[in-house]
């Protein structure tokens, strides 16, 4: 299982807290929050993430020089180039490559479900389809072939790149002034079950978790270091039935603005005891001290 962790942001919306620390740095129980997104990649069993820099990337690229749980590869953005331009940048700069999560480090993600079964069981649904179409193919001459290349040639409707991408979501709240989505009708799926279609609406009852799963041929046109804006790719997808939503299951602390921040930063009871045990030994094996407060 491979990552993408976005950590390129400003951080604005923490105010004053991040004049001199990038968001990615800001403690929480004693240690950055990129360290609780590596810490739940590693208890998921990843094994390769790539991440995007900019404000302040000196001191992520120092905290991290010593990680020892897998392989880490940092790309650097001279300008932010949205998070579509900061993944196909690492897809072309690093060896992230095939499916892959992506996680915004300002969430504190606790699933009740497993990440890696989800990507395993989206590989094997791509190399059936692969093995389905290149029989589909020879089962025609090569002169009907051409003609059905001629065909979708002059179609104007091309097909999407790649396999969907899957959208982790949950409930929305009355209050709420996110992008909504919904599911299609007659669909109410159980959470953490299986990936269904997923729609933009804005009187959905669902919103966007900060973490998906992707593949690195949805990125394939992208110049390397241009801007590039996901949602809009998705959108599109979205109106050709090719995105895919799946009900998050767990728990998801939002830290992402500066009151969300303060009020859960230090407060030991936010998280399980088992959760709080874990990451100290994890960061104990890693910097030789438990670091949670």
């Amino acid at each position: 299982m491979k990552a993408m962790i976005l950590a390129a942001g400003l951080g604005t919306r923490m105010e004053e807290l991040t004049i001199s620390t990038p968001k990615p740095m800001l403690p929480v129980l004693g240690v950055p929050l990129i360290s609780h997104t590596l810490f739940l990649l590693h208890r998921q069993r990843c094994q390769f993430a790539a991440i995007n820099t900019h404000y302040l990337a000196d001191q992520i690229f120092d905290y991290l020089s010593d990680f020892p749980y897998f392989p880490l590869q940092f790309t650097r953005e001279e300008a932010i180039l949205g998070t579509g331009g900061g993944i196909s940048n690492a897809l072309q700069r690093t060896d992230l490559s095939g499916f892959f999560w992506v996680l915004n480090p300002d969430c504190i993600y606790l699933p009740e479900f497993s990440l890696q079964r989800i990507d395993s069981q989206q590989e094997a649904h791509l190399i059936a389809n692969q093995e389905a179409e290149n029989q589909s193919l020879d089962s025609y001459s090569d002169a009907s072939a051409s003609a059905r290349a001629s065909s979708v040639q002059n179609t104007s409707e091309q097909p999407l790149d790649g396999p969907a991408p899957i959208l982790t979501v949950t409930s929305r709240t009355a209050d709420s002034l996110e992008t909504g989505f919904s599911f299609s009708k007659n669909q109410v799926p159980k959470a953490a079950d299986r990936p269904h279609t997923l729609h933009f609406d804005s009187q959905g009852n669902y919103l966007y978790t900060g973490m998906a799963l992707l593949h690195d041929s949805q990125f394939r046109d992208i110049p390397m270091d241009s801007e590039y804006n996901i949602v809009e790719d998705w959108k599109v997808r979205a109106q050709a039935g090719g995105l895919l939503g799946l009900p998050y299951a767990g728990r998801i602390l939002d830290l992402g603005r500066k009151k969300e921040y303060l009020e859960i930063h230090k407060e030991r009871n936010a998280f399980p005891l088992t959760y709080i045990r874990d990451l100290e030994d994890f960061m104990l094996q890693w910097k030789g001290s438990p670091g949670t407060q």
